[in-house]
């Protein structure tokens, strides 16, 4: 078993200062775009967003709506820090190694990340205009935290569908599974089968947390907003 040093602290240390040396300016240069790309789809979406728990009402997206919950799933703050962070943690093992250093090679590794959020967006948007998917998370209409739970974990394999009830999550399953693999072809690896299906499985397991955060983070807000 590997024993933690004084040695590993100031490596991890240097990683994280690289990560931020990195970072930031990727993120000083998406500001004026998040700022654009933000005030255009938030204004489109603000009457679309799904329904209270406590309501029935159901509005169906546009065909054009339904593309913009992409685009705000890429160009939201939090993805854009996530894609900043994952390409300094890249860029700090130098990983891809025949992707260099320096900025040349922290923007290539940028771009590969984000190039893979928009992958995964826009299939995930062809395979729902074809079968009538809605993309948006629907809160539950149960009491208690582990039925909600529960609820929310189901709802990475299930979702509503624009003509009633619900369906199986097409869209978001074959998106996390045939990202990776596509996503590898501009990579300098070879594709390996079990890593990229690893990569899919880690996806559906993300999009069950963020499910479950998008259960409770109402409540949460709530009851911050009253202290």
């Amino acid at each position: 078993m590997h024993k933690f040093t004084y040695q590993d602290s100031i490596k991890n240390v240097l990683k994280l200062t690289c990560v931020a040396r990195y970072s930031f300016p990727l993120l000083l240069a998406t500001t004026a775009l998040l700022a654009q790309q933000a005030a255009v789809v938030e204004q489109d979406l603000v009457s679309v967003q799904p329904p209270a728990a406590s309501s029935d009402a159901y509005v169906q997206l546009t065909l054009g709506q339904n593309y913009l919950w992409s685009m705000h799933e890429m160009f939201n703050p939090v993805p854009l820090l996530v894609i900043a962070a994952k390409a300094g943690i890249d860029h700090s093992d130098n990983n891809p190694s025949r992707w260099g250093q320096g900025m040349e090679g922290y923007a290539t590794r940028a771009a590969s990340h984000f190039g893979r959020s928009f992958l995964r967006e826009n299939i995930a948007f062809g395979i729902r205009a074809v079968d009538h998917e809605d993309p948006r998370y629907f809160r539950a209409h149960s009491k208690g935290a582990w039925k909600r739970t529960g609820y929310a974990a189901s709802r990475t394999f299930v979702a509503r569908s624009e003509r009633g009830g619900n369906m199986p999550a097409y869209s978001t399953l074959v998106a996390d599974f045939a990202t990776p693999f596509i996503a590898q072809t501009w990579r300098p690896e070879p594709i390996s089968a079990g890593r990229e299906l690893r990569s899919g499985v880690m996806g559906i397991g993300i999009n069950a947390v963020s499910n479950v955060g998008q259960e409770f983070w109402p409540d949460i807000r709530r009851m911050l907003q009253r202290h």
